[in-house]
């Protein structure tokens, strides 16, 4: 046996080995995957809370929260659509309507986008933050040098969603008995604000 093959023998064998290694590293990583992906899709139980302390760094380290409710999303308990009140100086009121799905068609569909935000986003009070610059742009969108806007009352109205015996298509349904209305955060206008940023 020449030296030649004593080398490509264990070349061989090196070579094995580190497949072995990388499919057992790969068969190791699929599992703590997939046992993540069960702790977090089990139910609440005795097991999974004690678990679930040490799992949670892991997947926020990884980025691998599942969100199954892309699937599955929460049924709405509410039909909901924003409004807002624009007081001016010399005591007027002039009420704005942000985009409805009811008015929704294909040809603006980027004001679809704004209705998203403003009626699935800015109403909630996690995104309360946004309330003084919503309130600040419907100001300046209806900025007049002779009669500025003093007072904007960004408002959220709804209706509950009937239950499924008393359904109704949406085009059939009055607007015009509101169950819930919510003013989030009167915005007092300061004019020095609306000299900035190109009032029109």
């Amino acid at each position: 046996m020449d030296d030649n093959h004593i080398t490509y023998n264990s070349q061989n064998a090196e070579n094995s080995d580190i497949q072995r290694v990388g499919r057992i590293i790969i068969s190791l990583i699929i599992v703590a995957y997939f046992s993540i992906v069960l702790i977090q899709v089990s139910p609440s139980g005795e097991i999974r809370d004690r678990v679930k302390p040490y799992v949670d760094p892991i997947i926020l380290l990884f980025g691998l929260k599942q969100r199954w409710n892309l699937f599955s999303p929460d049924i709405r308990i509410m039909n909901q659509y924003a409004t807002c009140l624009i007081t001016f100086k010399d005591g007027s009121i002039r009420l704005y309507e942000w985009p409805e799905n009811r008015k929704f068609s294909f040809s603006n569909i980027e004001r679809n986008q704004l209705r998203k935000f403003v009626v699935d986003g800015v109403s909630e009070p996690h995104y309360a933050a946004y309330w003084p610059d919503t309130a600040r742009f419907l100001a300046r969108a209806n900025w007049n040098v002779d009669n500025p806007p003093v007072l904007v009352e960004p408002t959220f109205n709804g209706m509950n969603v009937p239950s499924f015996d008393q359904y109704t298509k949406q085009r059939n349904m009055s607007f015009s008995q509101i169950e819930h209305r919510t003013v989030q955060l009167p915005f007092f206008v300061r004019h020095h604000e609306m000299s900035r940023g190109g009032v029109r």
